[in-house]
């Protein structure tokens, strides 16, 4: 669950780079870690490795956002728990 909420906070934010277990401001160097999250550690992939403690870090963008001609926000938002209604879940699945 904690993985999905910082998946959605990144497109609800419009791409902001953020540490993928404490949701905190981070580096490009970490981002790009992030995106493949099944080849790093999580040990590899800590944000003190990349931002000291009392470090502030500027915002910044995922640059892949800069390609889409939107950017990067959400286009649809599902309700977990009207999907597995049986009366609604099929319409909330077929968004």
């Amino acid at each position: 669950i904690h993985w999905y909420s910082w998946f959605i906070e990144y497109y609800m934010e419009s791409g902001l780079q953020r540490d993928m277990f404490n949701h905190e401001l981070t580096l490009p160097t970490q981002w790009k870690m992030a995106i493949l999250p099944n080849f790093f550690t999580k040990f590899e992939m800590r944000h003190g490795r990349f931002v000291d403690e009392n470090q502030t870090v500027a915002p910044s963008y995922d640059p892949m956002c800069a390609t889409i001609t939107k950017g990067c926000y959400p286009v649809l938002v599902v309700d977990p728990e009207k999907l597995m209604d049986p009366d609604y879940g099929p319409a909330e699945g077929r968004k």
